[in-house]
This record gives structure tokens, sequence and C-alpha cells, in this order.
């Protein structure tokens, strides 16, 4: 019993606790993100923007939206669709993380139809995921939680 606790400890809370940490960018990245926002080019801005608003999409809602719309902002007038694609579908995250569905469906209609005019496939790839799991979402809310719910 004693060796099952110490496996437990020593081999597998460590593994799962590891799988548990989402951060793709640290807290360091995102600063030195921001440091290099003000001297890029405009087209790079647009780059940094978006992944500013990646990052903040599932836990800050409201920064997401903000570097989106100053990248759709900078990629239309100076004509970067693959930019204003992927801010369309940043935005389209946060409102998915925000439960807003009507709003995240929206941007990524918006952001498919500019991966449509443009054929940029990987993009249009990740707004039809995202676009199936609101589609499961919703057809699995209207199932029964449990079986015995049918009885």
């Amino acid at each position: 019993m004693k060796f099952r606790t110490f496996f437990y400890s020593l081999f597998i809370y460590p593994i799962i606790s590891f799988g548990q940490h989402p951060d793709f960018l640290s807290q360091h990245q995102i600063d030195s993100l921001q440091k290099l926002l003000p001297g890029s080019d405009l087209i790079k801005q647009v780059d940094i923007l978006n992944t500013l608003a990646a990052y903040y999409a599932p836990i800050h809602f409201d920064s997401s939206i903000m570097y989106s719309a100053q990248a759709i902002r900078i990629g239309t007038v100076y004509g970067y669709p693959e930019g204003i694609a992927m801010a369309r579908y940043n935005t389209g995250n946060a409102y998915y993380f925000k439960l807003d569905m009507k709003n995240a469906l929206l941007s990524y209609l918006s952001a498919l139809r500019i991966t449509e005019d443009n054929q940029l496939d990987n993009i249009a790839a990740l707004i039809n995921i995202q676009m199936g799991n609101i589609n499961f979402l919703f057809n699995e809310a209207k199932k029964p939680l449990h079986p015995i719910a049918r009885l």
C-alpha cells in the first residue's frame, strides 16, 4: 500500500498536473511581445496583436477583443487579409470563451468569408473546427444529461 502511494505521488501526480497547465506563452514572452509592438513594421504589428489576442482569448476576453480590433484596423488600412482573418478568428474565440455564441458565429463567418476570398485554407480550417465545436455544443445541449433521465 505504501509503495502504491509513493508511486502515485512520485510519478502519476506530476504528469497529471503538468498536463493541466495550458500556458503556451509565458508572462515574459507576452511582455517582450508588447515591447516589440511599437518598433516593428505594420504587418508585423498585426501578427503580434493577433498573437496577444490568441493568448488572452480564454482568460481576458475584453483584452483579446481589443487587440483583435487593433489588428483589424491596421490590417484593413494596409491591405493584409491574412491578418484580418486571423483577428476575426481571435475575436470569435474570445466570444466563444465568453459563451456569446451569436457574436462568435458572426466573427467566424466574417473570417471565413475573408479566407474564401483570399484562399487562406489554413485559417479556414481553424474556423471550421470552431464552428463545428459550436454545432456540437448546441446539438449535445438538447440531449438529456443522464440516460436515466429518459425513463
